[in-house]
């Protein structure tokens, strides 16, 4: 994750696809346009894509695609979250 560049729309529509859970791929395009994560359902599936190569969602069947977030990053979107920041600040 260190090495990966995204927009702050581009963490929106994660964040969105997390708190929304597997869904069928235009219905959340629909929702993310609704949501104006992006300003066009067309650029949200072109996030979807970009998403799906690495490897950020995973997407299941032919005509009626669903997406969701990729288990395998671990990301809580029900219940308590801990979020632990640290800062750093170095004068010259």
């Amino acid at each position: 994750l260190t090495k990966v560049v995204l927009s702050e729309s581009e963490i929106d529509c994660i964040i969105l696809l997390a708190i929304k859970g597997e869904q069928e791929i235009q219905q959340f395009c629909e929702s993310a346009h609704n949501e104006k994560v992006f300003k066009s359902i067309q650029t949200v599936r072109n996030c979807l894509s970009k998403m799906e190569k690495i490897d950020f969602i995973k997407k299941e069947g032919k005509n009626k695609k669903r997406i969701w977030v990729n288990p395998d990053l671990k990301i809580m979107a029900e219940g308590n979250v801990l979020l632990d920041i640290r800062f750093a600040h170095i004068e010259s």
